[in-house]
């Protein structure tokens, strides 16, 4: 199928755009990976397909509402 078609049926089905559910995994597995506490930030980012950590932390902003260092010690 064209990539826009496939784009445009995986929308329909997941009610979200294939971008957009693709950042949610990365945030779920960051936080998940956050939670274990044993990784440093960067590297977590890194592992989490976020090559900028500033965006990274940005993103975990938006979702949590705290830095991630602050989500790391709020656990």
């Amino acid at each position: 199928a064209h990539r826009t078609t496939l784009s445009r049926l995986f929308a329909m089905q997941m009610h979200i755009s294939p971008g957009k559910y693709l950042q949610q995994l990365r945030i779920q597995h960051a936080l998940s990976l956050l939670r274990g506490g044993r990784l440093a930030i960067a590297d977590i980012a890194r592992d989490c397909g976020f090559s900028d950590p500033a965006h990274f932390s940005r993103v975990v902003r938006q979702a949590t509402e705290l830095s991630p260092s602050s989500f790391r010690k709020s656990l």
